[in-house]
């Protein structure tokens, strides 16, 4: 009696082997773009949060002190949205930029789109003394059609 695999039996055991790789490196790809969505949401949330934390406690940048601003138009924080990228910017009440400088810019990645509820909000400011705001849902989805959002009621709560 011989020992060994025949030719066929090799060849079966490689096809599915075959088979069962790319089914998981399919399935690996798909976790790391969910992962991708899933950390761009939460980014931009937690850069909507210190905005808001930022706007209310009245945060001045260093070099600043309470007399460089007269009565309520100390600066808010907020963010500025513009095609696939978002801004912490300081506004002043009357919606006018304290500085065209950001101080943080974000990027999404380029396989997600960003949308917001009501269309057509670039902007989300956050009142400086409440953190109320007006109500905007923030919408990232990928080509696929999946989507993580972040709801800001008015009242300023932040959720996922």
């Amino acid at each position: 009696m011989k020992k060994g695999f025949t030719l066929i039996e090799s060849v079966v055991v490689i096809a599915i082997l075959a088979i069962l790789a790319l089914a998981s490196i399919n399935t690996i790809v798909e976790f790391q773009k969910n992962a991708i969505l899933t950390a761009a949401t939460q980014e931009l949330a937690s850069t909507l949060r210190v905005a808001q934390a930022n706007s209310t406690a009245g945060k001045l940048q260093p070099g600043e002190t309470a007399d460089t601003y007269v009565g309520t138009n100390i600066p808010n924080y907020n963010i500025h949205m513009s095609g696939n990228t978002y801004q912490l910017v300081r506004m002043y009440p009357d919606r006018t930029m304290v500085s065209e400088l950001p101080l943080e810019k974000h990027t999404i990645d380029s396989s997600l789109s960003l949308f917001t509820t009501p269309h057509g909000i670039s902007d989300v400011m956050f009142n400086r003394v409440t953190g109320a705001t007006n109500a905007i849902t923030l919408t990232l989805s990928r080509s696929n059609g999946e989507t993580r959002s972040i709801t800001i009621t008015k009242d300023g709560l932040i959720s996922l």
